[in-house]
């Protein structure tokens, strides 16, 4: 920093570039350099009076109604202060989160609106899956499509699919047992039908 760099300069006499008004009020970093026994060497700006500061580090002076940021480093034989107007730090820091801001809430509406359609897109997908599991029943059983699935429920869409499909094999094996077993009954029933049709001839012809 700008204080770190002269309280590094502990030969020779201070040198500083008086800061004018406008500098000030743009931000500009005032410098004051002080002897070891705390008198005042020099200013960048003399028109401001903010006292020696005794820790090392931040700290924030107010004089009237402005507030300024100190910054200040002792070194052997000097102390160094750099000092910036607060309003103008909160005013850079307001921009600057202005600027980082305005993009993201120039995009929120039209990420919202990708998330809509994005999810309306997903949701007849689900519909159309729903509506083809609806229409299934013992004689129609057949896979969901799985075209244009979301990625996201398609293995669940496959695992319906394949018990759909063992389903529809059990269906198919229940009647051709049922069919198999008609047809073996069939055959038994026939003939004693038919011995019953003699028996029921063979005592007509008795009684006569």
């Amino acid at each position: 920093m700008l204080a770190d760099s002269h309280a590094a300069e502990t030969i020779g006499p201070p040198n500083l570039r008086r800061l004018t008004d406008h500098h000030v009020e743009k931000g500009g970093l005032i410098v004051q350099i002080w002897d070891g026994q705390g008198s005042l060497l020099t200013s960048s700006y003399p028109q401001l009076t903010v006292p020696l500061q005794r820790a090392d580090g931040f700290n924030d002076y107010r004089i009237g109604s402005q507030r300024w940021r100190v910054y200040t480093v002792h070194a052997q034989g000097r102390t160094v202060q750099s000092i910036q107007n607060l309003e103008f730090r909160a005013m850079v820091i307001n921009k600057q989160a202005f600027q980082a801001g305005l993009p993201i809430a120039l995009l929120m509406p039209i990420s919202a609106w990708i998330l809509w359609f994005g999810a309306c897109r997903a949701m007849g997908k689900i519909e159309t899956l729903a509506r083809a599991a609806a229409a299934q029943d013992e004689n129609t059983i057949a896979e969901l499509p799985t075209k244009d699935v979301p990625s996201e429920i398609s293995p669940f869409v496959i695992a319906v699919n394949r018990l759909l499909t063992r389903l529809r094999d059990a269906f198919a094996s229940q009647r051709r047992f049922v069919q198999d077993a008609a047809h073996e009954l069939r055959t038994p029933i026939t003939a004693m039908t038919l011995q019953l049709e003699n028996l029921k001839a063979c005592r007509l012809v008795a009684e006569a």
